[in-house]
């Protein structure tokens, strides 16, 4: 069974979700950041909360530990190589997941690149939320 693919722009209504259901975040990026997370300048709680901002704040005030995975991507993200990552982490099958897209400038230079970040949780029905900012609210 693969996933249904929902995509949230524009006019969408946001979807809710259970901060609590979370157990997993992650980063996808390409090989060009890979200093940068690294060296601790990029985290997951500042892409995650660059592309959904309330929902990301509702986690921290929740205390919801996660654990991140950070994956490298050559040349750059796509989502079949995402899916593909996940699956290399036991996170596809039988797991939901969010994914946004967010641009960061390359060590604070001209050259900028894509990133996606999410989070993951356990579904009977699996899904691939697509959206932009703030379209993942807190259920609770």
């Amino acid at each position: 069974m693969d996933h249904e693919v929902i995509s949230l722009r524009g006019e969408d209504k946001p979807i809710e979700l259970d901060p609590l259901r979370i157990k997993h975040g992650y980063v996808l990026l390409p090989i060009s950041l890979r200093e940068m997370i690294e060296a601790g300048e990029l985290t997951f709680a500042q892409c995650f909360a660059a592309n959904q901002p309330k929902f990301a704040n509702r986690l921290l005030d929740l205390d919801v530990q996660l654990d991140v995975s950070y994956m490298m991507a050559s040349p750059e993200v796509k989502i079949e190589g995402l899916k593909s990552a996940l699956a290399n982490k036991g996170l596809y099958n039988g797991h939901s997941f969010s994914v946004g897209r967010i641009e960061v400038y390359i060590n604070g230079g001209p050259n900028m690149a894509v990133l996606f970040t999410g989070v993951c949780w356990k579904s009977e029905s699996p899904k691939i939320i697509v959206s932009d900012t703030d379209y993942i609210i807190p259920l609770t």
